[in-house]
């Protein structure tokens, strides 16, 4: 026993430094954690803490497999070792990258939440930073996608050319024909021409009725007279025409 120890006391120290670093870890990211969600909704309780939940879950699983990776150095063969180290790394950037990913989109949220509560309570119009807001998330969430493909090498060129000009142009054509981009630039054109705004009420068809809530880069969504939420594709509210009872003279005439 004695010579076990004396021949692998390297590798057992090693191996109780990484669990205990592991352990340490996750306690003082669960701590952090639990107390910036009690200081967020101190500061802003009508915000949700779901990004932080998804946060805590995704760095303490980040710290068990790192751990898991260190201890798995000292059992395979030394030719296997680079390898080991090469996947250390990988995780170890991928979980950063995600981590920053989520407290960015975060961030921006909650700054675009505030600032259309603001244009609420002036009475201003809140459309265009709303629909800025959903930009600038798919925007943040669209970047940090493409940033962990850079740590697979077989596919860092597409991470390069979605990152560059031209890669974006590619993506843009390769969907042009689809539902899905057509849905973007009907939001775009919404927000350009501003045929009806948040909080407007608007008739697209006679069973879509209602006070226009939210427009995203792919839908709008209306609330109708029986408090339910419709809602409908931006490209179809381009085709169609419409009604909007709040644009201009709000009197109206009748034939009698």
């Amino acid at each position: 026993m004695k010579e076990f120890l004396e021949l692998h006391k390297h590798d057992i120290i090693f191996g109780i430094i990484v669990i205990a670093a592991v352990i340490i870890l996750r306690v003082l990211t669960n701590k952090l954690l639990n107390w910036l969600s009690k200081e967020k909704q101190r500061k802003f309780p009508l915000d949700t803490i779901k990004s932080i939940q998804i946060l805590k879950r995704i760095l303490n699983m980040l710290w068990v497999v790192l751990g898991l990776i260190a201890l798995a150095y000292l059992v395979v063969d030394e030719s296997q070792q680079s390898n080991v180290i090469d996947d250390f790394k990988k995780v170890l950037y991928i979980g950063i990258v995600l981590s920053l990913t989520i407290i960015a989109a975060s961030t921006a949220n909650i700054w675009f939440k505030h600032e259309i509560q603001k244009k609420k309570e002036t009475q201003e119009d809140p459309t265009s930073i709303q629909f800025l807001r959903y930009v600038a998330l798919v925007s943040i969430y669209f970047i940090g996608g493409v940033l962990c493909l850079f740590a697979f090498p077989s596919l860092k060129g597409i991470a390069q050319t979605a990152l560059g000009g031209a890669g974006i142009i590619t993506i843009i054509a390769g969907f042009a024909s689809q539902e899905a981009l057509s849905n973007v630039k009907g939001g775009v054109f919404i927000i350009i021409f501003k045929p009806f705004k948040v909080g407007q009420l608007i008739k697209v068809t006679d069973t879509m009725v209602g006070r226009v809530t939210d427009i995203t880069l792919r839908h709008t969504v209306i609330r109708n007279f029986e408090n339910k939420m419709i809602v409908i594709p931006n490209s179809i509210i381009n085709k169609d025409r419409l009604i909007n009872y709040d644009m201009g003279e709000l009197k109206c005439c009748e034939r009698i």
